[in-house]
């Protein structure tokens, strides 16, 4: 396991995904994998189908800003409503060419 890995990982109750420009998963870490039952690499490759999730990716990707404190209930596949408070930012290579979306959620209370 690779550091970086080891530290995505770490953090009990914290969510992380990044997606492409597209909104199509390219890597996450456990505890959000394990929200859908699957393992980080069953993520990769998936479209992300939620409307106003898509949205608020193309406004990030458009305006180049992130987006801070968005409060929000999402239900996971097992039925369970969550409420969250999700950060999103661009995702960039070390040229810093935009690869994507970066996604942080965790509950709220």
């Amino acid at each position: 396991m690779s550091e970086e890995r080891e530290v995505i990982d770490s953090f009990p109750g914290v969510y992380i995904c990044w997606k492409d420009t597209q909104s199509v998963f390219r890597g996450c870490n456990v505890n959000f994998a394990a929200l859908f039952g699957k393992t980080p690499d069953e993520m990769i490759g998936i479209q992300d189908t939620v409307k106003h999730h898509v949205h608020d990716d193309r406004i990030v990707l458009e305006t180049k800003e992130p987006k801070y404190d968005i409060h929000e209930t999402i239900e996971i596949p097992t039925g369970v409503k969550m409420n969250i408070l999700t950060q999103k930012g661009l995702w960039k290579n070390k040229h810093g060419d935009i690869l994507g979306i970066v996604v942080c959620f965790t509950k709220a209370s």
